[in-house]
């Protein structure tokens, strides 16, 4: 059986996790979920099992990342280190608790992966499943680990590559550490295909350009029945962590690095036959629907899917250019700000109109 783990440390709770997890719950029933903590009272949820990382144990492999480390310690308590650190976490209980495969998401990720998806990740998995955003960096969002041994591979080849450039974020030692074993990796699809990608492809950062192959070239993933959201399509909706940009919203954004051609895309929410629960889907240029397997939403607040659809289907106007400027995720974002600090209302209200604008700027030169 196929056991959920996520994982919350630091002094900075997250906002979204009882929305991920019953997402999770709702989408693939009656799989166990485990959330690993530095702290047992912080947070409880129906039908979890919460294990803190003292229960864990040391792990040699994890202090010698913690002294190897040189990303930037000061940004967010740390929080480099600490996404790189809880893949170890992960490897730690999956060795503890058996052989059994596992699927890991973020705590900012809408997971609307079903059964199916989840028996096309174990069918074609080799070992780790990742989405990658470009051929320079993986985004693990979704991680899903074919049994512990795969684990404790994937944390040795991110020690290796921490090693090596310990300067590195988590998304590039991914990346480093994938160039350096693809046998270990299987690559979760971004895309259907590769005519949804944008031309030319964005270029490779110089610290990318060590690691990563000249004659790299993207290739389709296995089949599977939806495609997956490193960062793009999150950040088109509700613009990057808040959290890394002084708590400024700015939807539209396009993510630098990815090759998906994201402001072309039409969005739509939809509801499952087989399952009758909602999906969202998005198209390019009048092609087939594709529906996607989860929503990186970078610490956004995440309505309920199923009970919450009338925002979601504003949201998709939204996304679409269909809607006024009311009807935004944005602007609901932002109301629920100004009415817990009607003084930030000025600086939020600013923030919103140039977001439109940069948006409707985007859109006239695609």
């Amino acid at each position: 059986m196929t056991s959920i783990a996520l994982v919350q440390t630091g002094r900075r709770k997250a906002k979204t996790l009882k929305s991920v997890i019953s997402h999770l719950q709702t989408y693939l029933p009656g799989l166990p979920i485990y959330l690993i903590t530095d702290d047992y009272s912080h947070f409880t949820h129906t039908g979890i099992t919460t294990v803190t990382i003292q229960d864990l144990g040391a792990s040699d492999q994890l202090e010698e990342l913690q002294k190897v480390s040189k990303v930037p310690g000061e940004f967010r308590d740390g929080f480099w280190l600490r996404v790189l650190s809880r893949h170890f976490y992960l490897a730690q209980l999956s060795d503890q608790l058996g052989d059994d495969d596992w699927l890991h998401v973020e705590n900012d990720c809408l997971s609307l992966i079903t059964p199916q998806v989840l028996r096309e990740m174990q069918s074609a998995n080799v070992g780790i499943a990742v989405p990658f955003e470009s051929r320079g960096r993986a985004i693990p969002v979704v991680v899903h680990a074919k049994n512990k041994m795969a684990f404790n591979d994937l944390c040795q080849e991110l020690l290796s590559a921490s090693q090596k450039y310990p300067r590195l974020l988590d998304m590039d030692i991914w990346a480093a550490a994938a160039a350096n074993r693809p046998s270990l990796f299987t690559p979760l699809p971004t895309m259907p295909n590769a005519d949804w990608a944008i031309e030319p492809p964005p270029a490779l950062p110089s610290e990318q350009k060590e690691f990563v192959p000249a004659d790299w070239q993207w290739k389709e993933s296995p089949r599977f029945s939806a495609i997956f959201d490193a960062a793009a399509l999150g950040q088109l909706i509700g613009g990057q962590d808040p959290h890394n940009q002084q708590f400024q919203r700015r939807p539209g954004h396009r993510h630098e690095s990815s090759w998906l051609n994201v402001r072309a895309l039409e969005w739509r929410v939809t509801t499952d036959a087989a399952t009758g629960l909602p999906q969202i889907q998005v198209r390019l240029n009048d092609s087939a629907w594709v529906t996607l397997a989860n929503l990186h939403m970078h610490c956004k607040q995440i309505p309920d899917l199923e009970k919450q659809r009338r925002k979601w289907d504003r949201l998709i106007e939204g996304v679409n250019g269909e809607s006024t400027l009311g009807a935004t995720f944005a602007w609901d974002l932002l109301l629920n700000e100004i009415r817990s600090d009607p003084r930030k209302a000025p600086r939020l209200m600013a923030d919103l109109i140039y977001s439109k604008a940069t948006e409707a700027k985007s859109r006239t030169s695609t």
